[in-house]
């Protein structure tokens, strides 16, 4: 029998390419453990510097408020004994007078009072006081101390009082009595204002300084004779 030889068996398909197998790329699916530690000591970092400057910014805006808010409540107590307010009470009933209205307050103090003023006898000019009204300053604020004509530490306690029917403002203290207000009359038992801090004719105006008692940040306060009122822009504390 002839030997035949099946050449289809030696056929090489070269549609078959072989494949070449490379090894897989390695790629991290995570952070590693130092990797964490690195981002999150940034985090915290970060975190650290903007709690530090919002807190800075949160003290200083603790100042600029106090003043602010003095600054109204004088402006409230001018207009008050500008407009003849009497408050709707009996304490200052219409047969009485308006001596005025007051802002009483002290070197450090962290609180000040206002109210008004009434004449309950034209023969001996007998006072009392009506609304009476006694406002915290914000928190870690007090008033540093009170200026008036040269003098840096007016220590007594200071009652700043506007009257009616007058364009001009009075400086008055108690030099008996420490605490706010202090327990004194505005007027003689002729009339006549009496305690001022300067003998007449006053000449200069007064300043009252906030600080913030946590950061060395200050805010002004200026009253002028004629009764106007200024703040002047926070500063760091001298």
């Amino acid at each position: 029998m002839p030997f035949r030889l099946d050449y289809r068996l030696w056929t090489v398909d070269r549609r078959k390419k072989s494949k070449i197998h490379h090894p897989k790329s390695i790629v991290p699916n995570g952070f590693t453990l130092i990797e964490l530690m690195v981002v999150i000591s940034l985090f915290g970092i970060a975190a650290s510097l903007v709690t530090a400057s919002y807190l800075s910014f949160e003290k200083n805006q603790r100042v600029r408020s106090a003043a602010s808010q003095l600054k109204g409540d004088l402006r409230l107590v001018q207009n008050n004994a500008y407009s003849g307010n009497k408050g709707s009470g009996a304490e200052c009933s219409s047969s009485f007078s308006l001596g005025g209205w007051y802002l009483n307050t002290a070197r450090g103090a962290t609180s000040y009072t206002i109210g008004g003023d009434c004449i309950t006898s034209t023969a001996t000019y007998s006072e009392v006081r009506f609304l009476e009204k006694t406002i915290n300053l914000p928190r870690d604020t007090m008033i540093r101390f009170i200026s008036y004509s040269g003098n840096n530490d007016v220590t007594q306690p200071v009652a700043i009082l506007y009257r009616p029917l007058s364009s001009d403002v009075s400086y008055h203290f108690s030099t008996t009595v420490v605490g706010i207000p202090p327990d004194l009359d505005f007027l003689d038992t002729t009339g006549n204002l009496k305690g001022y801090l300067q003998i007449p004719p006053q000449s200069a105006a007064i300043f009252v300084e906030l600080s913030n008692t946590a950061q060395n940040r200050c805010s002004r306060i200026k009253v002028d004779l004629s009764g106007e009122v200024n703040e002047e822009s926070s500063f760091s504390c001298s």
